[in-house]
């Protein structure tokens, strides 16, 4: 038990390079999460080391948006440190804010079960496509319907794409 606690501490410091009483705050943002919890303790180490580097968050916001993350990659069966990657920069490509956060998650948890895609998948094709869906008019919940129907009816996306954003074109002139 003491080496679980001690691996997800070492994520922590890994991942942020916290010392002192950053460290110790991030340290009780993960007991308090570990406490009664079913989360692995690397898992906990690798969701506060994320969500505290990429968005800063601390304390209770720390707390709440890894547990949501937790929460996601466990569902999903995902790794939690991929998936804050991940949506950090769906977010950031469609400006979003932290409170669009449960409903990007929401959104693509329920495309994933929709159609069996996994996650991490339909996350990279949104984000590698980004640009072409917002020439397009598509919101980001368009967006992730198109491409989860693309690998649910086995259609090569890229080709799907170069012809709609052929289209699009054709149809300005």
């Amino acid at each position: 038990s003491f080496k679980d606690l001690d691996d997800g501490y070492d994520v922590i410091v890994k991942k942020t390079g916290a010392t002192d009483e950053k460290f110790d705050s991030l340290k009780k943002t993960a007991d308090e999460l570990f406490s009664g919890s079913t989360f692995d303790m690397t898992d906990i180490g690798n969701a506060i080391g994320e969500v505290n580097t990429r968005f800063g968050y601390t304390d209770a916001l720390l707390q709440s948006v890894s547990e949501q993350y937790l929460q996601f990659a466990k569902i999903n069966d995902a790794d939690v440190a991929d998936s804050v990657g991940k949506t950090a920069r769906i977010m950031t490509a469609w400006n979003l804010s932290a409170e669009n956060l449960p409903d990007l998650l929401g959104m693509i948890t329920a495309k994933g079960q929709e159609t069996g895609v996994a996650v991490g998948s339909l996350m990279d094709k949104v984000l590698d496509n980004n640009a072409i869906f917002k020439e397009m008019g598509l919101s980001l919940e368009e967006s992730i319907s198109l491409m989860a129907q693309f690998e649910k009816n086995g259609i090569n996306d890229s080709t799907a794409l170069a012809a709609l954003k052929t289209s699009v074109k054709n149809a300005t002139k």
